[in-house]
């Protein structure tokens, strides 16, 4: 019994560990579908710098994601940044289309992960 529980919670420790990662191109299961969020990212952080390429000192200092579906086909990324213009919060919901594009479908100040969870 005992080594039974140690292998599960070997496993579970292995399963946590690969899941854990700082990187952007970093693979997220959800709901037994293998996504990559590194794509909806780079645009997001593409089209933020060129939004606000007029602010001076502008540094990214998060991005957070979240997938408004189970097959992660909706992403939303979420920027928070500092500058000398001020701090802030923008957003980007992407969709995939059916050639697997990703797409923005919004984008501003209001589309933040909370804003669009509730």
């Amino acid at each position: 019994m005992k080594k039974t529980i140690l292998l599960l919670l070997t496993l579970l420790l292995a399963f946590v560990a690969s899941a854990c990662s700082n990187s952007p191109e970093a693979n997220f299961e959800v709901a037994g579908v293998s996504v990559s969020y590194g794509k909806p990212i780079e645009l997001a952080k593409e089209e933020f710098e060129t939004i606000f390429a007029e602010y001076e000192g502008l540094e990214i200092t998060e991005t957070a994601t979240l997938s408004r579906t189970d097959e992660a086909t909706n992403i939303v990324v979420q920027i928070t940044y500092t500058s000398d213009n001020g701090d802030g919060v923008y957003g980007f919901e992407f969709a995939k289309d059916v050639y697997g594009n990703w797409e923005i479908l919004q984008q501003g100040e209001d589309v933040t992960i909370d804003n669009l969870v509730k």
